[in-house]
């Protein structure tokens, strides 16, 4: 599951009840409102097998190879909390992702008419406050603005009822944000 701070207690709920109906399946949870306190999390929610926290495209990557092949081994994968054994375990964060390396998922993903596409072309927080939940000190990463226009023009293309942007800080850099959205008004097709 992927979970925002607005659907975490769904999210648990779900969790819980699908544990119930089988024991066996693996439950894995991906969100920042659980990123520093994987632990916690853990502890408090016993139907979750593992937490992602962090950026979890490279974890998340792994953790899969790793359950379906058994390599890597699970204390090697960064941004990782698990339970193992009857215990908890917190690995070493995973570094921050360069975003122009990560694939456009959208071009593996159906994005259809009638949907909600969430989108984001930055990460981080440029303020280098230590209280941030998008990585403290990690400072802002974005994706260009020629990648986001092109992402952009696919994805208006198959018309969606909603465009939602994920940035923590869209407007960070009012030039950059004026520049897109500048290019969405231009290219909107209604």
């Amino acid at each position: 599951f992927t979970s925002f701070t607005r659907s975490i207690e769904k999210t648990k709920y779900l969790c819980e009840n699908l544990k119930k109906a089988n024991p066996r399946i693996k439950l894995i949870v991906i969100g920042a409102p659980i990123g520093y306190e994987s632990r916690d999390f853990l502890e408090e929610n016993e139907a979750v097998d593992a937490v992602v926290f962090g950026e979890g495209e490279y974890t998340f990557s792994l953790l899969c190879r790793a359950l379906t092949t058994g390599e890597p081994k699970l204390p090697s994968i960064r941004g990782l909390a698990y339970r193992a054994a009857g215990r908890i375990y917190v690995n070493n964060a995973m570094p921050p992702v360069r975003l122009e390396s990560l694939p456009f998922m959208y071009e593996k993903l159906p994005a259809n008419s009638g949907e909600v596409i969430n989108y984001q072309t930055s990460r981080g927080c440029p303020y280098n406050v230590s209280y941030s939940t998008e990585g403290p000190l990690t400072g802002i990463r974005v994706l260009s603005v020629d990648r986001v226009k092109e992402e952009l023009s696919y994805l208006i293309y198959k018309r969606p009822d909603e465009i939602v942007f994920l940035d923590p800080v869209f407007n960070w850099d009012k030039d950059r944000a004026c520049e897109i959205l500048k290019y969405i008004i231009s290219i909107d097709n209604g």
